[in-house]
C-alpha cells in the first residue's frame, strides 16, 4: 500500500473529520488485518450494518478505504480494505509578511505646481501674503509658511517623496487633509466638490457641506476675523487593494496597484476643484496652525518586503 503525503489544510481537514468517530477508527484497525466485507465488519465490531455502512461510507468519501464488489451468495458483496499504510498531515508554515507604515507631513504651501483662479489667497500665521485675488501670490516663495489656502477652481500639486525600497510592495495609501468650501466670507451650507488625484489618477471627490465661519476655529489666530472662513473637516481617502474609500465608504473601484507607486522617486497629489463639477464652490486647504485639526496635508504609505 502506498503512503498520503498532505499539505493543503482542506484536506487535512477533510482526513481529520473522517477519523473524528471512534468507530471508524475502530475500522480503520480492524482493516489493518486485511480486507473484510461490511458484515464482517458489522460483526466483528458488534455494530448494526447501517451503522457500518454509514461509517465506511464516510471513510471512502475521505479516499481512505478502496471499495471493491464482488458476487456472494445472496448478490454483490462490498470488500472494504485501507487505500493507504500510512498517512503523513504537513501543514505548510506560510513565510511571515513584515509589514510597516511610513508616514509623511507636507506644508500645505509646498505645491510644485499651480492652476488656480480667484478668488484666492495665501495666509501664514501671522499675515495674509500680498494682495487678496492676486494670483501672483502663489509664485512667492512665502508661500512655503502658508497655513490656509484658498481658491475657486483649479488645482494644486504637491510631490510626496516616494518611501518604498525596491523591494517593498505597497499595500495601501492614505492621505488627510483639513478642507472646506469657499465663497467671500463665509458659508455654512454651501456644497463644493473637491476632487484628488495621485499620480494623476483621480481617486474621487469628496463633497464639501460649506465653508465654514461664525465661530472660531481652535487653531485660527486671533487676527483672523470671525466673519472669515474659520476651519474645515478633516477629510480620509484611502486606496487599498481592493477599493478606494473615503471617510469610511467606497468611493471608486481604484485600487493600489493603479496607482503605480513604484514607477518615480515621488509620489503625485493634486488637490483642488473642477470647473465642470455639479458644485464647482472652492476649497480652503488648512495647514497645522490654522483650523481645527492640529495636521498638515499627510501621507501614509502601508507596506510590506
Amino acid at each position: 500500500m502506498e503512503s498520503l503525503k498532505i499539505y493543503d489544510i482542506k484536506d487535512i481537514k477533510k482526513i481529520a473529520q473522517a477519523l473524528s468517530g471512534e468507530p471508524r477508527l475502530n475500522i480503520i484497525e480492524l482493516l489493518s488485518s486485511g480486507s473484510k466485507n461490511l458484515n464482517e465488519i458489522a460483526s466483528s465490531l458488534g455494530m448494526p450494518i447501517s451503522t457500518a455502512t454509514v461509517n465506511v461510507q464516510k471513510l471512502e468519501e475521505a479516499g481512505l478505504l478502496h471499495i471493491d464488489f464482488k458476487p456472494g451468495i445472496r448478490g454483490t458483496q462490498k470488500i472494504c480494505s485501507l487505500a493507504y499504510s500510512e498517512i503523513s498531515l504537513q501543514i505548510a508554515i506560510k513565510p511571515q509578511i513584515k509589514k510597516s507604515v511610513e508616514r509623511i507631513s507636507m506644508p500645505i504651501g509646498n505645491f510644485i505646481q499651480s492652476e488656480v483662479t480667484a478668488p484666492c489667497g495665501i495666509c501664514t500665521s501671522i499675515e495674509q501674503i500680498g494682495k487678496k485675488n492676486d494670483l501672483r501670490v502663489f509664485f512667492f516663495p512665502e508661500r512655503t509658511k502658508a497655513q490656509l489656502i484658498w481658491f475657486t477652481t483649479g488645482h494644486l500639486e504637491y510631490h510626496f517623496p516616494n518611501p518604498l525600497g525596491f523591494d517593498e510592495t505597497p499595500l495601501s495609501l492614505e492621505f488627510s487633509a483639513e478642507l472646506c468650501s469657499e465663497v467671500p466670507y463665509f458659508n455654512n451650507r454651501v456644497l463644493s466638490d473637491i476632487s484628488l488625484w495621485i499620480n494623476d489618477q483621480e481617486i474621487d471627490f469628496w463633497r464639501s457641506p460649506g465653508d465654514f465661519g461664525g465661530k472660531k476655529g481652535k487653531l485660527t489666530p486671533p487676527w483672523w476675523g470671525i466673519h472669515k472662513t474659520q476651519y474645515g473637516s478633516l477629510v480620509n481617502w484611502r486606496i487599498n487593494e481592493e477599493r478606494a474609500i473615503c471617510n469610511g465608504e467606497k468611493c471608486s473601484d481604484i485600487t493600489i496597484k493603479d496607482l503605480n507607486l513604484n514607477r518615480n522617486p515621488f509620489i503625485s497629489v493634486r488637490i483642488g476643484v473642477k470647473e465642470e463639477a455639479k458644485h464647482n464652490q472652492g476649497i480652503n486647504i488648512f495647514g497645522r496652525e490654522f483650523g481645527n485639526h492640529p495636521q498638515d496635508l499627510e501621507l501614509v504609505i502601508e507596506k510590506s518586503n
